[in-house]
């Protein structure tokens, strides 16, 4: 089953792929792959935290039946607060990007340029 990370990955290599085919601004796609590289780690960060919380917490003498269903819940919960992080850093990201190209549009201004 591949999780959203590996989607973002393949629509992230196909999208650049496209993008260098079609001559696209190279700032386009680097901030293409700026937003896949941090929602795949801040991801990944966040399913490694769940997952180990999930193993400290779960008792040793639990049966067979319990420790599948421990498996597949905190699959399903690690996927869940993966995106859900991986949304808010994107977020984030893109604050900054509308923060810095604000910048630069008032220092043009400031230059007295258009």
């Amino acid at each position: 089953m591949k999780t959203r990370n590996h989607l973002d990955f393949y629509f992230f290599l196909y999208v650049v792929g496209i993008g260098v085919l079609k001559g696209v601004n190279m700032n386009t796609i680097i901030l293409g792959v700026s937003k896949v590289a941090l929602n795949f780690v801040t991801g990944l960060g966040a399913g490694t935290v769940v997952s180990n919380a999930i193993r400290q917490t779960t008792p040793e003498k639990v049966s067979k039946l319990a420790k599948v269903g421990i498996m597949i819940g905190g699959f399903f919960l690690s996927n869940m607060i993966s995106e859900k992080v991986g949304d808010y850093a994107e977020g984030e990201l893109n604050k900054i990007v509308k923060l810095v190209k604000t910048m630069k549009v008032e220092v043009i201004k400031y230059k007295g340029g258009k």
